[in-house]
């Protein structure tokens, strides 16, 4: 996602037969909570053809509480968490695992 020719964000994804796993979303902070990965999200969730059924699936850090919500909002339900799944030089931290199935 580009703004005023500046990347500000980006999505990266794995689509295998009807299973979509978003592996990863980033906004940069200044523009985060303007809406930016909501619009990412909305397009890959529209734009792209994906079957009725696909499941999409996601690990976000169970600390990041507005990707959580905006998750939720978008439907997405937590389905588990993945014990120490990021990994930092000093900690590691949870990840609570989502999916939305389209219809």
């Amino acid at each position: 996602m580009a703004l005023e020719e500046q990347v500000i964000g980006f999505l990266a994804y794995s689509l295998i037969q009807d299973q979509l796993d978003i592996l990863h979303i980033a906004i940069a902070s200044k523009h985060q909570g303007c809406g930016y990965g909501r619009r990412l999200l909305n397009f890959l969730l529209t734009e792209i053809e994906l079957p009725v059924g696909t499941e999409v699936f996601l690990e976000v850090r169970i600390s990041n509480t507005p990707a959580r919500h905006l998750y939720q909002s978008l439907g997405f339900n937590e389905i588990g968490i993945r014990k120490n799944y990021y990994r930092y030089a000093n900690h590691t931290e949870d990840a609570i695992q989502m999916v939305l199935t389209l219809v």
